[in-house]
């Protein structure tokens, strides 16, 4: 996961855990839909699938994602937001090592 930091300089996490494109995607989504974000309807173009939120009572906060599916075991999740005017990028690369255990 690469995400910018507080005073605005890359900064690298790495995790291991089982996940999946879709799983994360709808746990974003619920995520923003619990504290009371505006969801536009997925958008799916080849092997992208897009969406945004607004969020806010002045609509002060919209985060756009976009998750991209690089083949059968790889795929990418960039989030861009803006909060305040203040912008924020993440971005999460994922790729299989193998099953999930039970």
């Amino acid at each position: 996961i690469e995400a910018t930091s507080d005073t605005g300089t890359p900064r690298t996490l790495q995790v291991t855990e089982c996940s999946s494109p879709s799983d994360n995607m709808a746990t974003q989504q619920a995520m923003l839909k619990k504290i009371g974000c505006q969801l536009s309807p997925m958008a799916r173009d080849g092997n992208t699938y897009t969406f945004s939120a607004v969020c806010g009572e002045a609509a002060d906060q919209t985060t756009r994602s976009v998750l991209t599916v690089e083949s059968d075991s790889a795929y990418s999740i960039s989030i861009e937001s803006n909060v305040d005017g203040t912008p924020s990028r993440e971005l999460l690369r994922a790729r299989r090592l193998g099953d999930c255990p039970p």
